[in-house]
């Protein structure tokens, strides 16, 4: 089962979240802000990181930087979940190394199309 971690202050759209992809068969981490994200990712590293831009404490910008900066983590597909819909936001996020950004609110079935297209497994096996 693939775990995925879920960082959004907003503890309703994090609690929504959760749900919808427990029912898709994930094991989801819950993190309300940056710092507590990345104590989860020591604790239990996940299969995948959605992670809301601007949030109290660490933004979204600084734990990809963490991410990014160790081996044991650089590896871990993280994606941007934000109001931001800047164009000139999306291209600094990917380019930085996110592996992908979502505008809020969105669309149950584009989240679950990006989340599959990372976690495919080598033998195409989900979740």
């Amino acid at each position: 089962m693939k775990t995925i971690l879920v960082v959004e202050n907003d503890p309703a759209l994090r609690m929504l979240t959760s749900q919808l992809l427990e029912l898709e068969g994930y094991k989801v981490i819950q993190a309300e802000n940056g710092r507590l994200a990345l104590e989860a990712i020591a604790a239990e590293p996940p299969d995948l990181v959605l992670c809301d831009l601007l949030m109290p404490e660490l933004n979204g910008w600084e734990v990809l930087r963490q991410l990014m900066r160790s081996p044991e983590t650089a590896n871990i597909p993280l994606v941007f979940l934000t109001a931001s819909a800047a164009p000139s936001e999306r291209e600094a996020c990917l380019s930085e190394g996110a592996s992908g950004f979502i505008i809020k609110p969105f669309q149950h079935a584009e989240l679950l199309q990006t989340i599959r297209s990372l976690l495919v497994g080598p033998a195409g096996s989900q979740p």
